[in-house]
């Protein structure tokens, strides 16, 4: 998921901690999990299995408002904080900018902010 973050990153021409920071204040805004989005447990934090499949950990800045606004998230949904940033970028990946899908034209569309959950 890093590895297409950041070619998908590169080919808008931005910073991947800012597409970080546009993909939570989005999934902040959107709220999919009120809609039957499940939490996920970033798989780092899954100390056996993340060490047998080489995962790593991702980590990426964002501003004090969208840090306090995640913790807030995740002590209302009773998950990790670092959950709610995880399903944030797999929220993205999966269902707003899916690998498969990703044609030119596709690749060079903003974020949506008002698109699918």
């Amino acid at each position: 998921m890093r590895e297409y973050l950041k070619a998908y990153a590169k080919y808008q021409g931005r910073k991947l901690d800012d597409l970080y920071a546009e993909i939570l204040v989005s999934f902040l805004k959107q709220q999919p999990a009120n809609h039957g989005l499940q939490f996920r447990i970033p798989q780092s934090s899954r100390p056996t299995e993340g060490e047998e499949r080489e995962w790593v950990q991702i980590n990426f800045f964002i501003t004090e408002e969208l840090n306090f606004q995640a913790q807030q998230l995740a002590l209302e949904k009773n998950v990790s904080k670092a959950s709610v940033l995880y399903t944030a970028l797999y929220w993205f990946v999966k269902y707003l900018r899916p690998p498969e899908l990703d044609t030119t034209e596709h690749v060079a569309q903003p974020l949506l902010e008002g698109g699918p959950a």
